[in-house]
Parts: structure tokens; sequence; C-alpha cells
């Protein structure tokens, strides 16, 4: 596989899923062995990182020996992340009976968080404008960050289709964090989070306090409704109280799904201080 100019050399040390053939793409040709690289977790050298865009990726292969694709993450510990898949050519399948496309008998390629050895950690989930949950344009990944390396893996149609050099997806990884450099509960002091969710569905939010010094102090935890909003006073759990710091916020939507801010308030005053809610730019 070519490494784009966001993707550097890594080694990975981990065990090896059987081989499977190799698409003939740009992503995988090169003049260092080994040539096709990404079809294993332990040989990828396609590194994801944020704001990636990687287009051109093809699934050439037989239902036999289906190509995949392997992506290496490093991920963060109170980060949140996703990772998208989609196409103009191909229907995307999810659960253990993939999907049949209309007037089709395909099983269609899939898109997975796995460990090094190819063991499911999370299936992707449809995200294209079809209808039919088990049928998308697109799937999508949601993941929480740990500190260390995740893997991603696009497989081919295992069915009853060939795939050919035509039917290409494209592929976009973004951390999905939102950050607060500034929360004061102390003296006089208080600060309320206000975090709107824009999209249409429900949104699980993390709200992650920690001190001036980066220790964890208490996280307040929410599903937010379509459209709604959450107001969270950030002295209400003990850990906080009289404390201060910055915020991290995690959440299972998608990259810009959130709006917010902090307000600071000053009783004896009447002075407030707002500082946005503001997600990882690229």
């Amino acid at each position: 596989m070519k490494r784009s100019s966001a993707v550097r050399a890594c080694v990975v040390a981990s065990l090896l899923l059987p081989s499977a053939a190799s698409a003939a793409d740009r992503w995988e040709s090169g003049s260092i062995p080994p040539f096709s690289d990404d079809d294993t977790a332990g040989s990828t050298r396609n590194e994801l990182r944020h704001g990636d865009f990687q287009t051109g990726h093809d699934l050439q292969g037989t239902p036999a020996a289906p190509d995949r694709d392997f992506y290496i993450m490093r991920t963060q510990i109170h980060h949140t992340y996703e990772a998208l898949v989609r196409s103009g050519t191909l229907f995307w399948g999810t659960g253990t009976a993939f999907c049949v496309p209309p007037g089709g008998t395909s099983v269609c390629p899939r898109f997975d968080l796995v460990l090094a050895d190819g063991t499911l950690i999370q299936e992707g989930a449809p995200d294209g404008a079809s209808n039919n949950p088990n049928v998308s344009s697109a799937l999508r990944v949601r993941l929480n960050g740990t500190s260390g390396t995740s893997y991603l893996r696009v497989t081919g149609d295992t069915g009853g289709s060939a795939h050919t050099a035509a039917d290409q997806y494209d592929i976009t990884f973004r951390d999905t964090t939102y950050t607060v450099p500034r929360f004061n509960n102390t003296a006089s002091q208080l600060t309320i989070l206000m975090v709107q969710n824009t999209t249409d569905r429900v949104v699980h939010v993390d709200l992650q306090l920690f001190d001036a010094a980066g220790a964890l102090l208490t996280i307040y935890g929410s599903n937010v409704a379509p459209r709604g909003l959450w107001v969270q006073p950030m002295a209400a759990a003990p850990a906080a109280q009289g404390r201060s710091g910055s915020v991290l916020i995690g959440h299972d939507g998608p990259y810009g799904a959130l709006s917010g801010k902090a307000v600071s308030l000053e009783p004896a005053t009447g002075f407030t201080f707002d500082t946005a809610m503001a997600p990882i730019p690229y």
C-alpha cells in the first residue's frame, strides 16, 4: 500500500490473518516490500489520523478470496472518534447476515472495528440514505478512545458477487471530541455547561472534568434528545466542588453534532464569563 502524506511507516507486532486477494489500487502497490501490505493488521502501514480523507480504495476480489483493507489508528483515552466509508457504486452490509441489496443476492462489503487478530469489536452502522437498516451507501464506526492502537477493516463481498477495480470506496477518520479550556467552581464562581444536540437522533454525551494538572475529577453523562439542550452544573459532584480546570466532551454522534458553551457565574457582581465548546479542527 502506498502511504499518503498523512501516513508514516509503523511496525506493529500482532497476529496475522489468512491472506486474501489484493486489489491493485494506488494504495496497494509500492517499491518497498511487502508490496500489498494492507491485507493484515500486522502489516498495514496506513495510519489514519484526525481529518484524513482517502479516496480510490477498491475491493477487487472474489467471494472465495475477498479483498481486505486494514487501517491502523492511534487513539487517546477520554477522546471519541468516528470513521466513515462510503461509495457511489456499492451497498454496504451490517450484522451477521450482512445485507441483500434491492434486486440482488450479494451479502455486501462491510466495515468493522477489530482487534489485531481480526476479532470483531464493533460492526459499522448504516449511515446512508437507504431506509433499509441493513443496506446503506455508507457505514460509520464510532469508538471511545483508549491509549493505544486500534484497527479498522473493510472486507469485500463474501457472498455471490465478485468485485472489480471499479468497486471503489472512500474513507474518512475524525476525532469528534470537544474541548472547553476552563471551568471554575472556586471562591464565589460556579460554572454551568450547556450542550445542544444539533442532530435528529439521540446523542450520548460525557462531560469529563480535569484539574489544572490533568487529573480526572469526575464525569457527567447524559443522553441528549434530538435538537435538545442539556444544562449541567459543573459543581454537582462533590469531586468538582471548589475545583477548577478544563473539560473534554466525548459523544457518540457524528463530527459537529454538538454546540454549546460553559458559563461561569459570579453572583456577587452579576458578571458572567462564557467559554465556547470547540471541536478539534482539521
